[in-house]
């Protein structure tokens, strides 16, 4: 897991479509994220836009097999949960959703602000939308990165 603003970015030796996915959210500034769409759902790389409140408490972990997410956090805030995926009891994982889902109660967590992103490796089992960041609106872009 990497987790860090935006600004930098190219401080990490990352692949070149994590590289990809970091552009796209550093070309973002200025504009309006809910209009500004990268690809579509099953291409090596594409971009899901959400607006929500955090919301699950106790948090609901996932982790997935054949996509990296790179979460960006537009504008609000957002707490997660992380821990090692190796670390979890073996879980069913749908192969259609590319989502595994888990329930943990020791686990770290951190908070990721505006203009803050995380990157998460399919060993990272990761709770998004934790209730202890506050009850704020959140803005924010999910790209999903094929591993293969």
């Amino acid at each position: 897991m990497i987790a860090d603003n935006i600004k930098n970015a190219d401080l990490y030796p990352v692949s070149e479509r994590i590289k990809k996915a970091l552009d796209f959210l550093k070309s973002l500034e200025g504009k309006n994220a809910a209009e500004c769409g990268f690809g579509a759902k099953g291409d090596e790389i594409y971009a899901l836009y959400s607006t929500y409140e955090n919301e699950k408490n106790p948090p609901v972990f996932e982790a997935h097999q054949k996509y990296i997410d790179v979460q960006y956090i537009v504008s609000g805030k957002e707490t997660f949960g992380w821990k090692t995926l190796e670390k979890f009891p073996e879980e069913a994982y749908n192969a259609d959703k590319d989502c595994a889902l888990f329930s943990e109660e020791d686990f770290g967590s951190f908070t990721l602000g505006a203009g803050d992103f995380a990157i998460f490796f399919p060993f990272d089992a990761h709770a998004p939308k934790m209730k202890n960041a506050g009850n704020c609106p959140i803005e924010k872009i999910v790209v999903k990165v094929r591993v293969d």
